[in-house]
């Protein structure tokens, strides 16, 4: 049976945020790690160069946490003091530290550093796999409020969040996580709550993964990042004067009032297409448009060109009914429509239809994420009826699942939600398998292979162009459904996986547009999905 992992903790003190509780007792309860060291700071020389907060900064916080105190709790301070009782602890100065590993009783694997310090010497054997610190935007907080703060009130499209570790066998502190969460912006207690819940979800996965796959595990995570890349935007801590945290609560009102006063709350999906055999898409106006009638809209579309007709599977959400379905758009070989069929219903959502042809067949993976399913159905009568094969996973909350045949293996790519409180936080996750029809899948080792919210959402089907592969990927940076991008898969084995940036599609060539999320093609056509906001005394016009 394999040892636990020696985790030790340094603390400013026995009163902490609850998620830091939260994490400590969920290690505690694992079979994977085990707390063995607790090391309090010197909380009163730790504390003592902290400025007084404005008042009306203070004032913004009270009114946060009123309007939103369902997402305040993991911020609460709460005392570990019974949790940690039979835990041996000690106590050090900051001002004349150098930590070792002999400081403490027993050999570290892990030291977490929920402190407010910060150790510069790389030198110092702090643990086997180091110390691990959070940062968010480059600050060491734990309590990260003036980062949330600022993302908020400059309305920045992400909240970047990385997990730091220094050891000496290390030349520099190197990042062995890093999320780029979607931001509200309309409260720091929101944003708090989902990066505390981000920091606990990957240290205890962190933990797990050391365990089950030895210690190439960690450092085979921290070749994902980019380890030049620090992103610093805000030199300030908090706001200095009364006056600039009035003005930013008051932007922040106005921000809100003038989004909800003025536009309607339906999005207003509609499909562009071009005919024209180009592999990349090329955004302009040359696109023809395919608008649905004004109480529903299409979006997801996936293209099949066959028999000189172009079938277009989409998800075609009914306003009213609060839900999606699978249909068939059939156009004529100029791109005129001539038909509408509802293809495939459920009584839970369906949505992006991802069709691809195996072995002379046509398979369809819609997405079933309310029902924590991935469904595959095949073709029994092309392009209307579809019967039901098998549940590739069960009990996963999972979007936008896309499959890559690749080497004589089947790759699964699908973005996981591991955090039902934050529906648009998504990682992608790698599976495979041998044959289409597993049931159980192989998990890849570097899961969750993509942390960014720019890039981990799948945009539509993997393709091939000049002997490279790429990956389209919803960018949902700012909000969902912004843009998208196309990812060159460097690297695809059972041990590693790689991909770069190479394109990235706004939908900037037409005014008024909102956004784009889904790319596809099939024989030289060329689809895409782009959607409105509209006034609320706007008339439903594209």
């Amino acid at each position: 049976m394999k040892e636990a992992l020696k985790v030790g903790v340094i603390l400013d003190g026995q009163t902490v945020n609850r998620w830091v509780y939260q994490l400590l007792e969920e290690i505690i309860a694992s079979e994977y790690a085990n707390i063995v060291t607790v090391v309090y700071a010197d909380i009163d020389q730790v504390n003592s160069s902290q400025k007084k907060l404005p008042q009306a900064y203070k004032f913004h916080c009270w009114i946060d946490k009123l309007v939103f105190r369902r997402r305040a709790a993991l911020s609460q301070r709460v005392n570990l003091g019974r949790l940690l009782q039979d835990v041996p602890d000690l106590i050090i100065y900051p001002r004349h530290i150098r930590l070792q590993v002999g400081d403490w009783q027993g050999e570290l694997d892990v030291l977490l550093n929920f402190s407010s310090l910060v150790v510069h010497d790389p030198k110092a054997q702090l643990a086997r796999f180091g110390m691990w610190r959070f940062s968010v935007d480059d600050q060491q907080d734990e309590s990260c409020a003036s980062s949330c703060y600022w993302e908020m009130v400059n309305h920045d499209p992400v909240i970047d969040l990385s997990l730091r570790c220094t050891n000496s066998d290390l030349k520099n502190e190197i990042v062995v996580h890093r999320s780029k969460l979607p931001v509200n912006y309309n409260s720091v207690c929101v944003n708090q709550h989902q990066v505390y819940s981000v920091g606990k979800l990957v240290i205890l996965r962190l933990l797990k993964g050391i365990f089950n796959f030895g210690p190439d595990y960690l450092y085979r995570q921290a070749n994902k990042y980019d380890q030049s890349v620090f992103m610093v935007k805000n030199a300030e801590r908090l706001p200095d004067s009364n006056y600039q945290a009035l003005a930013n609560l008051l932007r922040v009102c106005w921000r809100y009032l003038h989004l909800h006063l003025t536009y309607r709350s339906r999005w207003r999906w509609f499909l562009n297409f071009r005919i024209d055999g180009s592999p990349f898409p090329y955004l302009s106006g040359a696109y023809q448009s395919l608008v649905p009638p004004a109480d529903r809209f299409w979006a997801d579309p996936f293209v099949v060109s066959r028999s000189s007709k172009i079938f277009v599977f989409v998800e075609e959400f009914i306003y009213r009914a609060k839900k999606g379905h699978i249909s068939v758009l059939e156009l004529n070989n100029d791109g005129k429509l001539i038909g509408i069929e509802k293809i495939l219903e459920k009584p839970y959502h369906l949505s992006y239809p991802f069709v691809f042809e195996f072995a002379d067949s046509y398979y369809m993976i819609p997405e079933t994420s309310e029902n924590e399913t991935i469904e595959l159905y095949r073709c029994v009568r092309f392009p209307n009826k579809w019967s039901f094969v098998v549940n590739l996973m069960e009990r996963v909350n999972a979007v936008d699942t896309t499959l890559l045949f690749h080497n004589g293996m089947w790759w699964l790519f699908t973005a996981i939600n591991q955090l039902p409180e934050f529906p648009d936080h998504r990682e992608l996750f790698l599976f495979y398998a041998n044959h289409l029809f597993a049931t159980e899948w192989t998990a890849h080792p570097s899961n969750p292979i993509v942390t960014d919210v720019h890039t981990a959402r799948p945009a539509g089907k993997i393709f091939r162009s000049e002997n490279r592969i790429y990956r389209p990927s919803q960018d949902c940076a700012g909000r969902y459904g912004r843009a998208f991008s196309l990812n060159e898969i460097t690297v695809l084995n059972e041990q590693e996986y790689a991909e770069q940036t190479v394109l990235k599609c706004e939908a900037d060539w037409k005014s008024k547009l909102g956004g784009t999320h889904t790319f596809n093609f099939d024989k030289g056509i060329t689809l895409i999905d782009v959607y409105k906001f509209y006034k609320r005394f706007d008339f439903y016009s594209i």
